[in-house]
């Protein structure tokens, strides 16, 4: 335990790299998933809201937000914008699935 206590902040978190790669990837399914069916394109969607919620309740703790804020100033943007977009990617692909009509099976 003391080990753990003697490391950054920033290592005790998940680097902005993993973030970025998660969005993109789950962004591009939902979307893709989101065109073909509304209830598949949802699918990414709630991976990726799971993810938001973990970070926040890890970021949200009192003691690691004062440190982050420290060492990090904008890793909350750099967080969650990824995030964010890959939602916004899922919601796109359904609303344009819906849109184009009744398809043959």
């Amino acid at each position: 335990m003391l080990l753990l206590s003697l490391l950054e902040v920033l290592d005790k978190v998940p680097g902005p790299l993993l973030l970025w790669v998660l969005g993109i990837i789950l962004g591009a399914a939902g979307y893709l998933l989101g065109r073909r069916r509304a209830w598949l394109g949802m699918i990414p969607i709630t991976l990726l809201l799971l993810l938001a919620l973990l970070l926040w309740t890890t970021t949200g703790d009192p003691g690691i937000e004062a440190a982050l804020r420290a060492e990090a100033p904008n890793y909350t943007l750099i967080t969650y914008l990824p995030l964010v977009l890959g939602i916004l990617a899922s919601v796109v692909g359904i609303a344009r699935g819906r849109r184009g009509g009744p398809r043959a099976a």
